[in-house]
């Protein structure tokens, strides 16, 4: 019983090998890898991660133009994260839904992304483009926001409720 289990799991592993071999001969498709895994950098209880990329010939244009994104999606992320804090602890459902207090949201997801820090980053070039001498450069970068800061902007916002890293 084992050797027949043994042989399906053997040949279930090689039929799909082959399939992908066949798929790249027939496509002349080329895997690509991306220089940082999602994986190693999953959202967790005390922070928020975020992977960006920029392409360009300005390296200092692009390191913004990354920058900026993270900033957005950071910003939007803490902002839709409050307001569903928000629905849970807040009673009166009017309240939630003054645009005083959307103003104090975004508020803090302004200030939030002003916490941003960096943990890597990696910077490829591309080679010169044909007809220019100037080489293009592909940056990539990790940026993360401590979820503690993001509680203390909030708990200073005077939102009606008290937040903690554990709502998020």
């Amino acid at each position: 019983m084992k050797r027949i289990i043994l042989i399906l799991t053997a040949s279930v592993f090689l039929f799909s090998c082959g399939s992908k071999v066949k798929y790249v001969k027939e496509t002349g498709a080329t895997e690509l890898k991306e220089p940082f895994k999602a994986k190693n950098f999953q959202d967790t209880d005390t922070e928020f991660y975020s992977i960006r990329n920029s392409v360009g010939t300005n390296l200092n244009a692009i390191k913004a133009e990354s920058l900026a994104a993270a900033q957005a999606d950071f910003s939007q992320r803490i902002v839709v994260a409050l307001k569903s804090i928000a629905e849970l602890k807040l009673t009166n459902k009017d309240e939630a839904s003054t645009s005083d207090f959307n103003l104090k949201l975004n508020g803090i997801g302004n200030n939030s992304i002003k916490k941003i820090k960096i943990v890597d980053s990696k910077i490829y070039t591309r080679g010169a483009n044909k007809g220019s001498t100037s080489t293009k450069y592909d940056y990539w970068a990790v940026y993360k926001v401590e979820l503690a800061e993001v509680v203390k902007l909030a708990n200073s916002s005077n939102l009606g409720f008290e937040v903690t890293a554990e709502d998020f």
